[in-house]
């Protein structure tokens, strides 16, 4: 460090430290210490322990020990910054963990603004005064505002001027606090780190605008798809504060940067930020889907506006509601241009199609590539999964249908791969060599989720390969199972809903539940279903049922659709099914099954299912990547497909099902008398009760 930075390190410190000197003591939990110092927690409990002369907690309030933020400060103040973060060249002049406790100190203090300035004006007029440092190039002060906005407007920035000029009117009493904050801000970190730090406050200001950042990592995998852009047009019409769109123009470095918000508020704040971060671009309030944005662009990204809660907003479904940005986004395409729209996965699903078959979200035809991407990804709508959209065409290019890539990165990062970002990427660049396992090409009909068309496109050759190695080894034990002849076919689907009734399980008070008692109605729950006791060992008496009892009919199907399908047959019939478990019945087994004939008297023809064949098809591996949600996974029985099968497949399936269950328990009878004697043996010899016996004849045991 030169000594001219030296003294500027030294001034900013000393100008800090008196103005933290001036402020009326504040307390601090170790947490707040951690998140003002810009270290991890752990770290503050290591100085806590290691060193005597940490200063001591002032009280404490239940489990948390409050600190004087002054004596903090000043202990901080031996501590220097690692050379990596003291000329980590992005501006910062701060000399020791001190100084970067008081800067996060400071923004704490702008919370008390909150009684002069509500939320989102507070972080408006924040954010302004920031940019209009960075264009003064020189500390503000507050009768030096005017004719700061009027030096902008006077340089060719019109608009800018404008946003300011809407951001800090009629500036309430107090703000000086606000503006000694902004001036320490921009002086110490710059303006780009100075405005991401206010941002980062909003929640504390009372501001809900940083809810809806997107992701960091989308940005990131955007940015990875775009490249370089020298020469090209970044365009954003939904733009929000900027978060999509600052971080993928600075990856990809686009030659001119377009932005557009309905919210002519946050279109000033995007204004304000991309001031502070040196970043020149067009920036227009406008409704960008009703023609209120003339604009094209080689680039379009866009992470637009949805309700988080329902599939469906003011009665339209969501991928209805979505539509219009995604045709927008094409619109504003150059030719040969790509666009990326961000969507919550639901909006994917099955839903009314348009003319052709096409799923709404596909834009006749111009849908490049689907990314399911990994759970768990927002910070806020930490619920909701997401899929990033990739459109566009090459000029006069003609395109197939099925020229649409699904890849499910979701699948991907759980095998617990690094750097996921850079790979999928690549999947987009070089389709033809993508994995199998995680990509597919199809058509954008129907469900437009890649883990639905994984698993849907599974190839039959790879079914049959599965099949006869597994025949090879059970060859030898069950022959007649080893040698069912099979064949590679490809046939429709059907939906559960579509062909049996599902039945939603009904509330039981636990405490009403009993153990053991044969003399109520049998509970059929997740307890029976995971395993946890055995079928038959919980029941509930009929008085303590709110209303007259449905039970299950002998053949039902109960299903439990959690973290994964479990699924049992009721073969007796009588249950309570209690929630969430629900139950699938086969309309006219119980009378095909008791022999009853129809209205005119006829046989009945067989029902097409049985429930072992049901239950085993619900349970097979291509559905247990059909759950949805980030913290709960769910799956909607109804929309489950199930192949079309013809009765005489149903009844030889049904037999082989009932010899495999067999075989299975004559396996576990033997296994437990195997593992019986075993038992037996070890323990009689350990006890010194057992010896075995060596002879020319073999190994025999007797008592001692």
């Amino acid at each position: 460090m030169s000594e001219t930075d030296g003294n500027v390190v030294r001034e900013v410190a000393m100008m800090q430290m008196d103005r933290a000197e001036r402020t009326v003591t504040q307390l601090v939990t170790m947490t707040e210490i951690a998140e003002f110092a810009e270290v991890r927690r752990p770290t503050v409990s290591n100085w806590r322990r290691r060193h005597p002369d940490f200063p001591n907690a002032v009280r404490e309030e239940g489990q948390s020990a409050l600190f004087d933020s002054a004596e903090i400060a000043r202990w901080l103040d031996a501590r220097p910054l690692p050379p990596t973060l003291l000329a980590g060249g992005d501006g910062e002049r701060l000399a020791t963990y001190g100084d970067v406790f008081r800067r996060g100190l400071e923004l704490r203090s702008l919370g008390a603004l909150r009684d002069t300035l509500h939320g989102d004006r507070l972080l408006a007029v924040a954010l302004a005064l920031t940019a209009l440092r960075v264009l003064a190039g020189e500390p503000l002060t507050l009768d030096g505002v005017p004719d700061g906005i009027r030096h902008v407007a006077n340089s060719g920035r019109s608009g800018e001027a404008q946003a300011l000029a809407r951001s800090l009117r009629e500036l309430p009493d107090g703000i000086e606090r606000l503006l000694d904050v902004v001036n320490a801000l921009v002086l110490s970190a710059g303006g780009a780190r100075a405005v991401e730090r206010l941002l980062s406050q909003a929640d504390r200001l009372g501001s809900a605008n940083r809810q809806n950042a997107t992701p960091e990592v989308v940005s990131d995998l955007v940015a990875a798809l775009v490249g370089p852009m020298a020469g090209l047009t970044l365009l954003d019409p939904a733009a929000g504060l900027g978060s999509l769109l600052l971080r993928v123009a600075g990856v990809v470095t686009p030659a001119k940067v377009q932005a557009a918000d309905v919210d002519e508020a946050k279109a000033d704040l995007l204004r304000c930020r991309l001031i502070c971060h040196g970043l020149p671009a067009e920036v227009r309030g406008v409704d960008a889907l009703l023609d209120g944005l003339s604009a094209v662009a080689d680039v379009v990204v866009v992470d637009p506006p949805f309700n988080p809660l329902d599939r469906r907003t003011n009665g339209v479904p969501l991928a209805a509601e979505l539509s219009p940005w995604a045709e927008a986004a094409v619109r504003f395409l150059r030719p040969g241009g790509r666009a990326f729209l961000l969507v919550p996965l639901a909006a994917l699903r099955s839903t009314p199609t348009r003319p052709g078959g096409l799923h709404p979200l596909a834009v006749d035809g111009t849908l490049r590539a689907v990314i399911q991407l990994p759970r768990r990804l927002h910070s806020f709508r930490v619920g909701v999964e997401f899929a990033l959209l990739v459109y566009g065409s090459q000029p006069g290019e003609h395109r197939q249908l099925d020229d649409v890539l699904f890849c499910d990165a979701d699948r991907y990062t759980a095998t617990g791969v690094e750097g996921w970002v850079a790979e999928v990427a690549g999947w987009l660049s070089m389709p033809d060599a993508a994995p199998a396992a995680f990509t597919c090409r199809g058509q954008p009909r129907r469900s437009l989720v890649p883990a639905d068309r994984l698993t849907d496109l599974r190839p039959a050759a790879f079914e049959l390969a599965r099949l006869r190695e597994a025949q090879i080894a059970l060859h030898r034990f069950e022959p007649e199972l080893a040698d069912l002849p099979v064949e590679p076919q490809t046939r429709g689907y059907r939906t559960v809903g579509e062909l049996f009734t599902v039945l939603p399980g009904r509330k039981a008070d636990d405490s009403r539940i009993r153990t053991n008692d044969p003399t109520g109605l049998p509970i059929i729950g997740v307890a029976e279903l995971t395993g946890a006791v055995a079928v038959g060992s919980r029941s509930i008496g009929t008085l303590d049922l709110s209303d007259a009892a449905e039970v299950t009919y002998a053949g039902d199907v109960v299903v439990l659709a959690a973290d994964k399908i479990r699924a049992m047959v009721d073969e007796a019939g009588g249950s309570i099914v209690q929630s969430p478990a629900q139950v699938i019945r086969i309309p006219g087994f119980v009378d095909y099954q008791q022999g009853r004939p129809d209205a005119q008297g006829r046989p009945r023809e067989h029902p097409g299912m049985t429930p072992r064949v049901l239950a085993a098809l619900l349970t097979a591996p291509r559905n247990a990547g059909r759950a949805t949600g980030s913290l709960v996974r769910r799956v909607d029985l109804t929309r489950l497909v199930l192949p079309r099968l013809k009765t005489g497949e149903v009844v030889r399936l049904d037999e082989v099902l009932a010899t495999i269950e067999e075989s299975r328990r004559g396996a576990a009878e033997h296994l437990a008398a195997i593992e019986r004697i075993q038992a037996a043996l070890v323990a009689g010899v350990a006890e010194g009760a057992l010896r075995v016996i060596v002879d020319n004849d073999g190994v025999s045991e007797e008592g001692s």
